[in-house]
């Protein structure tokens, strides 16, 4: 009896304590980079330009259920190391491993990534990242070549080009993230997520600005060129449809206007 009591307090603790990484791209993921436009992404290489809300996505994430946090880029290490570190430091992201391209783009990702799970050994892999490039795919083989864990994958759709695989997750604000979180019951917190739609619904409505005075470090919900026409509208078990209905309306509107 007490072999069974504590075989089965030892596979309670796994499964409750299991290990979560958080690995995220960072250009077009987090910080504002216009990627697929040459004369965008020239502009803005140099700036400090935030989507916003992501920062604080990844703190609340960080206390909640992230052990470790990775940022994996294929933006180039001779060119954009300092940058990308001042961006994460101005905007007080929380600290973690970056890992930047020092030669093929194609291998780059894959392999860092891989490595990063050998290395960390986690049970659970959220991966962040967006539709300018390669993360789609790459994730998708990610989860494939390590069937063995828990992946949760969410692809910033700034530019509706490309379908997502598996069990990828479009998102446009950090809403859709802490929605399918809070689904699959990673998350518990329904008022800090509906606190955030509050916030996303304000911004959209022109009652508030989430932008900074400093023009090298704009806040931005939606730059101007974000296309995100394949957006779909979020669905929750547990938050109240007055939030999610209002939310869904005033994103339709955003993401339906370029249509």
């Amino acid at each position: 009896m007490r072999i069974f009591a504590f075989l089965l307090a030892t596979l309670f603790a796994t499964s409750v304590f299991a290990k979560t990484i958080l690995i995220s791209d960072i250009d077009d993921t987090i910080k504002i980079a216009h990627i697929n436009d040459f004369m965008g992404k020239i502009e803005q290489a140099f700036d400090l330009d935030m989507f916003w809300g992501m920062n604080t996505l990844y703190n609340y994430l960080n206390d909640q259920v992230v052990e470790d946090i990775y940022y994996v880029t294929n933006a180039p290490d001779w060119l954009m190391r300092e940058q990308h570190k001042e961006f994460l430091k101005a905007h007080k992201f929380p600290a973690g491993q970056i890992f930047f391209r020092s030669g093929s783009a194609e291998i780059h990702k894959m392999q860092s990534i891989q490595q990063i799970i050998n290395e960390s050994k986690p049970k659970k892999v959220i991966l962040i990242g967006d539709d300018a490039e390669d993360d789609i795919d790459i994730y998708s083989k990610i989860s494939k070549n390590n069937s063995g864990l828990k992946f949760y994958t969410f692809i910033k759709t700034n530019y509706s080009q490309k379908k997502l695989k598996n069990e990828q997750v479009g998102f446009v604000t950090p809403v859709g993230i802490l929605i399918d979180l809070n689904n699959k019951k990673e998350l518990y917190n329904s008022i800090y997520t509906e606190k955030t739609i509050d916030q996303v619904v304000s911004i959209l409505e022109g009652n508030s600005s989430p932008m900074w005075d400093d023009d090298d470090q704009k806040i931005l919900l939606f730059p101007a060129w974000v296309n995100c026409q394949k957006w779909k509208p979020v669905k929750s078990e547990n938050l109240s449809p007055i939030f999610i209905n209002k939310y869904n309306k005033i994103i339709s509107i955003r993401c339906s206007y370029l249509k």
